[in-house]
């Protein structure tokens, strides 16, 4: 796992987040976390890191979402 993923991970919420999601969009989540070898909150993570563009932060290639 990414150190700075795994530092922001727990500063953006992300496990707190999933809890809140509804079952499917869990699922969808998981399913494509489970493609790229990585955990579920890495995979929200990169998520919210990719969409809020925080600066300095670069995941590895696999993770990378293409929007």
């Amino acid at each position: 796992m990414s150190e700075v993923v795994r530092r922001i991970s727990p500063a953006l919420g992300t496990e707190k987040l999933l809890i809140r999601l509804t079952p499917e969009l869990k699922r969808a989540l998981a399913e494509e976390a489970h493609k790229r070898g990585v955990s579920q909150s890495f995979f929200v993570a990169s998520l919210l890191a990719k969409t809020l563009e925080i600066p300095g932060l670069e995941l590895p290639e696999d993770t990378k979402m293409n929007t």
